[in-house]
């Protein structure tokens, strides 16, 4: 299965570059908390590789997932979407 992201037009890149904010966004809160990547998954019940994806923009997270990495973080869902 491949990670890579497919950008076939300015609106694909545009999103593209909202999910790269998004999992930036994610990373600094988790660092801010002085979580590791492991630490994070365990909280919210997933594999490290995969919280180590999103925040990458490798793969897309589920708003279920993101919910849960939201109340890990101590932080509003939106905190996580802006």
């Amino acid at each position: 299965m491949s990670y890579k992201p497919l950008v076939a037009n300015d609106r694909d890149a545009k999103a593209e570059r909202k999910w790269r904010q998004r999992g930036a966004m994610m990373r600094a809160a988790r660092m801010e908390r002085g979580l590791t990547q492991q630490e994070l998954a365990d909280k919210v019940g997933v594999a490290r590789v995969t919280i180590a994806r999103v925040e990458a923009a490798l793969a897309r997270p589920s708003i279920d997932l993101l919910e849960n990495v939201a109340k890990a973080l101590g932080v509003k869902l939106t905190e996580l979407l802006d």
